[in-house]
């Protein structure tokens, strides 16, 4: 099924698009014979999954058209269903719906570069009763920037601790419970600016987080988008840039981009003999075609010997993931 078009009869300085927020009185109308308010329209809208900024430029500030692009995708499609038909998604947690989250926040502008790797380096950093999980018989490890945004702890936002930036590098596992396989990551190490962060994660979570001064930058031009994070440690400045495509496009099923992004769980070592699990929750992420990208990173001294080798050859793959809310759960011993 493909979407034709919808029709928004707001001015164009007062478009949600243009003001990042949704106007109450933008009222939309499409091919599902329903008419509702622009807050459930607001997410695929604003996310570019389903409309195109690029439109904007030949329409008169009086009255906006927005043309639909070919939808094809049936994850995009039950997306924009749910929204008119006003259905929130089910929670994808198997924790109790009134448990709190240990973190709520927004990962976003998530970078993401693609390393082969042997199997063999990562045996030794395998938590117990976990499996490394391959994609078509290919072992990964992924190094990953994005911002940390609108943080809150044990549903508290903590002074100063908002906004920051993460940079980690990362290997692919799965863990079997019941029968079935659970996907998830487990951490080499995880960059923030905050020694706060730091303990936190890694006296409860029993992470490998390690404070360092960090930057980035995001910005917009005429035809594309640049994204940057740095970090150093003792005085070596760490680069991972990328430039991409303005607007997103939905990951397909089935591709090494959809392996790398949907692994929900995270797994530590615990002890000896023992794991920490926690789950991680957030909707299919859309992503931006990347056209170039920069990574000037001294493996060796930020991840150590075992990782040296990624200075000197190039990902298979490089990413940029606009990313989501997204809850970290409470942890659970397996």
């Amino acid at each position: 099924m493909i979407f034709k078009k919808l029709q928004s009869y707001k001015t164009l300085a007062q478009c949600p698009v243009i003001m990042g927020k949704a106007a109450n009185l933008l009222v939309f109308k499409g091919s599902l014979g329903r008419t509702v308010s622009a807050e459930y329209c607001y997410k695929p809208l604003i996310k570019g999954t389903i409309c195109s900024n690029r439109y904007l430029n030949n329409c008169q500030k009086s009255q906006v058209n927005f043309v639909l692009e070919s939808i094809q995708k049936q994850s995009t499609l039950s997306r924009l269903r749910r929204y008119l038909e006003c259905k929130p998604k089910k929670p994808r947690t198997t924790y109790k719906q009134s448990e709190m989250s240990f973190l709520k926040a927004e990962w976003r502008k998530l970078a993401i570069a693609n390393y082969f790797i042997d199997p063999k380096v990562l045996v030794k950093y395998l938590p117990p009763k976990t499996e490394l999980d391959l994609w078509n018989g290919t072992c990964y490890v992924s190094l990953v920037g994005f911002m940390f945004l609108n943080t809150k702890l044990l549903g508290l936002p903590i002074p100063f601790h908002r906004n920051f930036e993460e940079v980690n590098l990362r290997f692919y596992v799965k863990y079997k419970e019941a029968g079935k396989w659970k996907r998830g990551v487990v951490f080499i190490k995880e960059i923030v600016p905050k020694p706060a962060l730091t303990f936190v994660a890694n006296t409860i979570y029993k992470e490998h987080y390690q404070t360092m001064k960090m930057s980035h930058s995001w910005l917009e031009f005429e035809k594309e988008r640049l994204v940057e994070y740095t970090w150093s440690l003792n005085g070596k400045k760490n680069t991972f840039s990328l430039k991409a495509d303005l607007e997103p496009t939905v990951i397909d099923r089935g591709t090494v981009a959809e392996f790398i992004t949907e692994h929900y769980w995270g797994y530590t070592k615990a002890g000896a003999n023992s794991t920490f699990e926690y789950e991680v929750t957030h909707p299919r992420w859309d992503c931006y075609k990347v056209t170039d990208y920069k990574i000037d990173v001294d493996f060796n001294a930020v991840y150590g010997n075992d990782f040296a080798m990624l200075t000197d050859i190039k990902p298979v793959s490089v990413m940029l993931a606009e990313g989501s809310e997204i809850t970290v759960e409470n942890k659970r011993k397996v």
